[in-house]
């Protein structure tokens, strides 16, 4: 700032967190941390998810699947009108995962949560 400048002084601009009245819940249930399974196990995947001001099944839910630090989407279905996720997969390679599930609400608010399991290990 140069002499006399004063940024706040006269400023009309007003930024308002939409965020403040909170982000999404987010829990994942199962696979619980920490969890171990064979190559080729089926895993049962259980999560949750609400929001203080939209319906659970208006939430854009965007799961992420990290090993050996490649992080790839994975395909799951989005929650019912409770906020529940769930669903099965057995395609899994060897290794420690970090499994993401990410909620955003009609604000642009996310909420996160992550779960470790290991796979033929």
């Amino acid at each position: 700032d140069s002499a006399g400048d004063d940024d706040s002084a006269g400023d009309d601009d007003t930024v308002v967190d939409v965020c403040q009245t909170g982000s999404p819940t987010v829990s994942i249930d199962q696979p619980s941390n920490g969890a171990t399974f064979g190559d080729g196990e089926t895993i049962n995947f259980q999560a949750q998810v609400a929001d203080d001001n939209d319906p659970p099944a208006s939430l854009a839910i965007h799961w992420t699947d990290k090993v050996a630090g490649v992080e790839e989407d994975l395909q799951a279905p989005g929650p019912n009108a409770s906020g529940v996720i769930v669903f099965q997969s057995a395609d899994f390679e060897t290794g420690t995962h970090i499994l993401t599930l990410n909620a955003t609400d009609s604000d642009g608010c996310v909420g996160s949560e992550d779960t470790s399991f290991a796979v033929g290990q």
